[in-house]
């Protein structure tokens, strides 16, 4: 069995994060186009927003004009329930 590399771990699907946040996907692609979001795009489709930069700019209030905070709060919640799965 492959080892998944670590610097992967750390990525994830813009589509996955729409589901955890509540927001469209097409604003968060926005979002990343605008360099308010930290991703990428990978292929025509498919855009990765790495995890640990998305929860340092929302632990830090970079993005308080786009959640709330008790939005933010059930954000965390939810990655780090997410990174607790095996």
């Amino acid at each position: 069995m492959t080892k998944t590399p670590s610097v992967f771990k750390d990525l994830i699907a813009l589509e996955d994060l729409a589901d955890i946040t509540g927001r469209h996907p097409n604003t968060l692609r926005d979002w990343v186009k605008k360099g308010l979001l930290p991703g990428t795009r990978i292929s025509e489709r498919v855009y990765v927003v790495s995890k640990s930069l998305f929860l340092q700019s929302l632990s830090n209030g970079l993005l308080s004009d786009r959640f709330t905070a008790r939005e933010a709060k059930e954000i965390l919640a939810k990655l780090n329930q997410q990174e607790a799965q095996p």
